[in-house]
């Protein structure tokens, strides 16, 4: 009865709501300040009590957490090394033995190191750390060896029915994996059945050859993202897997999925990185892919051009590209006249025939001052070095002989599936890697090689030619660096036009920066290149623009009679730094690359405009518009804009878009 009048005071004064209050905070008092101690001396905070841990043992690498479905998660790390060549085959004739040793592991957990070593020689690291809903792989492979291997992928198998709470039987609707970019649950649509071993489910990663992955049965669709993963029984989380590059998505027979990482053979002396993710996260979709998206930009890239989002501009929306602004049409500046002999007494060109004369001087006197070409060659040759087959295309790791006994590499040679021929196209630029598609930081820039094999072109990935480092050039001799560089890229036509799978006649050019202005000298000097795209080179002289560098000893500015610690120091023009070399003479006599431009007559090309050409260079192109005018030729010459000196997606679409429509026959 007393209680009960407790609860009608409380329930019916405002006075009796407060001394209840008062009184319960004073009875919890003591109760909070104990907790406070308790908390205070505990040995560790909550970040990391959440943060997963890690031990390896017996080739078995568990992840723990408290907050971890199943408090554990097995993988067998690693499962297996394969060779190609595995779809129907016995799978012993596949694994290649490996033995796998603990390197070291961090006190905390968070951290282990391990070291494959393949019984061909190859030895492959790995450096795996935990957070606190991820684990991320690091991986090294180095083949230390004289011989080339043959291992192409690995297997991580990641054993998920603590994480699903189900077993073999009804474990597969928890997993799935992304088709036309959307997210399904196993069993997919088309679901294999046939195989050398039943059952499972495998997709090969886009590119990868489908007699080189798990003879499983082999689902008939490819993964739109490299992600594969599952649900936890309660569907509060997610666990994902993904690994750049991968060969395959797996589902195996001991309730496991894997995403197994490719790498497509080793030379000897080869290394190559592959990296990974396991993320282990709430269950939001959009905000795992979000983060996948982040961490693996190249397999988005790729699935983009996949989907079409990179798909080239459209001819008609280019062909306003090929028109100067109103406030340049017909607008020559104060160039030197390229209708007008300098020789000849300075008669003006006005047919055909007077342009072939007209085109010679121009050639000659360019070629006097900056250097004359040794002679070229005819069959330049290249070795072979390794191989990799990489989405619709093979690439080639090769050394070409750029001038006589000269051989430089590695580089790379892209040839696209199918007998050909096909159109082909010089990647210029500082190194091959980068326009290979190898560098992460090139990728969606300045990628052209790979992204023009993926549009049918063999592309050869020109770097490095003229020294390692492009400020010390190791040819000097009577060539102007610039010049030799040219003299390089020309061969390396020569070396396209004698193989079987490329068109002779439709071999383009390409390069960006200091490779724009290699692509340049290049297509104006060599009449075999049948259209060129110079990516913001600086196609005219500007001695304000430090980019616009042509004086620099690297490029025209050398002095033959000084060795090369006593060039010209780098830097703008100035009374203290004064021109050198053919820049020198060039500007002496009036001459500005406008001259060069004009060489490429009939012939189209495209500058990719940046930073360095912005619309008013077009007082530069008129000249060679009207030579086109002249020969009877219309859109032969182009400029698209962009902010910045970096290409971006939308100026590259527009320079594959002229690529294609100029060099293949089927387009135009």
């Amino acid at each position: 009865m007393k209680r009960n009048r407790i609860y009608q005071l409380v329930n019916s004064s405002s006075l009796g709501r407060a001394i209840y209050r008062l009184r319960l905070f004073y009875c919890l008092l003591p109760l909070a300040a104990g907790l406070a101690l308790f908390f205070e001396g505990a040995p560790c905070r909550a970040d990391d009590a959440a943060t997963l841990r890690l031990s390896w043992e017996n080739n078995l690498l568990t992840i723990h957490g408290d907050h971890l479905p199943g408090k554990s998660l097995v993988i067998w790390y690693l499962e297996a090394y394969c060779r190609p060549g595995s779809t129907n085959r016995d799978w012993g004739k596949t694994v290649i033995p490996h033995h796998t040793e603990l390197v070291s592991a961090s006190d905390d957990g968070h951290q282990l190191r391990l070291r494959c070593t393949i019984s061909d020689g190859v030895v492959v690291d790995h450096v795996i750390t935990a957070t606190h809903d991820e684990i991320d792989f690091r991986i090294a492979a180095h083949n230390p060896t004289q011989v080339a291997s043959e291992v192409e992928w690995a297997q991580p198998c990641i054993r998920v029915d603590k994480f699903t709470g189900r077993n073999q039987q009804t474990y597969l609707g928890k997993c799935f994996v992304f088709l036309d970019d959307k997210l399904e649950r196993f069993p997919t649509q088309d679901w294999a059945t046939q195989a050398f071993y039943t059952p499972g489910q495998t997709w090969a990663a886009p590119g990868i050859d489908r007699k080189d992955v798990n003879p499983r049965p082999l689902n008939e669709h490819t993964p739109s993202k490299g992600l594969i993963g599952c649900f936890s029984e309660d569907e509060s989380m997610i666990l994902a897997n993904a690994f750049e590059p991968y060969q395959e998505l797996f589902q195996g027979i001991i309730t496991c999925i894997h995403s197994d990482f490719r790498i497509g053979g080793l030379s000897p002396g080869e290394t190559k990185h592959i990296r990974g993710k396991l993320y282990i996260v709430p269950s939001d979709v959009d905000a795992l892919l979000e983060r996948y998206h982040r961490d693996f930009p190249e397999q988005s890239h790729h699935q983009a051009s996949l989907d079409g989002e990179n798909e080239d501009t459209p001819w008609s929306d280019m062909q306003q590209f090929f028109e100067a602004p109103a406030e340049y049409q017909a607008q020559l500046g104060d160039y030197r006249s390229l209708l007008t002999f300098d020789t000849v007494g300075k008669k003006p060109v006005e047919t055909a025939e007077d342009w072939k004369l007209r085109r010679e001087e121009i050639r000659d006197y360019w070629q006097t001052v900056t250097g004359r070409w040794p002679e070229l060659l005819e069959q330049p040759r290249i070795k072979y070095l390794t191989e990799e087959h990489v989405e619709n295309f093979t690439r080639h790791t090769v050394e070409v002989e750029v001038a006589k006994d000269e051989f430089v590499g590695p580089l790379y040679l892209l040839v696209p599936d199918g007998p050909g021929p096909f159109p082909a196209v010089i990647v210029t630029w500082y190194n091959s890697a980068d326009s290979a598609g190898l560098t992460e930081k090139s990728l969606g820039t300045r990628d052209f090689g790979i992204q023009l094999a993926r549009r049918g072109f063999v592309t050869l990935c020109l770097g490095a030619t003229n020294g390692v480092d492009v400020r010390k050039p190791d040819h000097y001799d009577s060539l102007q660096p610039l010049t030799y560089l040219a003299y390089t890229a020309a061969n390396s036509c020569n070396l396209l036009a004698n193989m079987p799978q490329v068109r002779a006649n439709r071999i383009g050019i390409i390069g960006h920066s200091y490779g724009g202005k290699w692509a340049m000298f290049a297509s104006c000097l060599y009449d075999k290149f049948a259209c060129a795209v110079w990516s913001d080179p600086g196609i005219v002289w500007n001695e304000l623009d430090p980019s616009a560098n042509y004086w620099e000893p690297w490029y025209l500015g050398n002095d033959f009679d000084r060795p090369a610690d006593q060039q010209r120091p780098p830097g703008l023009v100035t009374s203290d730094n004064p021109r050198s070399g053919a820049y020198r003479t060039l500007l002496a006599e009036h001459h500005n690359l406008h001259e060069l431009h004009a060489l490429m007559a009939p012939r189209p090309f495209l500058v990719s405009g940046g930073a360095q050409d912005r619309p008013d260079h077009w007082t530069a192109l008129n000249h060679t518009v009207a030579v086109n005018t002249l020969l009877g030729y219309t859109d032969r010459v182009g400029m698209t804009m962009r902010d910045g000196h970096s290409p971006t997606a939308e100026s590259n679409r527009q320079a594959y878009s002229f690529l294609e429509h100029f060099l293949k026959p089927d387009s135009r």
